[in-house]
């Protein structure tokens, strides 16, 4: 199995993320022909995955899309839901929108004791 740059000879890498291949950090891939490239760290330049090694990889990077795909449906969703929520930064800035939108009781506008 190959592990470096065909253009520079650079160290691929070793990913951990995707148990059906664990060449390279940065993948491409283009499900709808089967092709599977490994992104070179140093010269940023596409290896082409020999056609052996990559399917068990192009599905499962399917899956992972579907999923991610799914995940950003629902944000959307919820973004459209949540229209006029506040969120602040932190929970100083929450405190001080509470007290300024009149919330008295301390459970309210402190936090809650560890």
């Amino acid at each position: 199995m190959w592990h470096h740059c065909i253009v520079c000879s650079a160290d691929l890498g070793v990913s951990e993320e995707l148990e059906a291949f664990t060449i390279g950090n940065r993948l491409a891939f283009d499900a709808a022909k089967g092709r599977l490239w490994v992104v070179c760290p140093r010269c940023e330049r596409w290896n082409l995955v020999p056609v052996e090694q990559r399917w068990e990889a192009v599905e499962a990077l399917e899956g992972e899309l579907e999923r991610l795909a799914a995940a950003w449906r629902e944000a959307e969703e919820l973004a459209a839901i949540s229209d006029n929520l506040i969120l602040p930064k932190g929970w100083k800035a929450f405190k001080a929108y509470a007290k300024a939108a009149g919330a008295t009781a301390p459970d309210r506008a402190d936090p809650p004791a560890p």
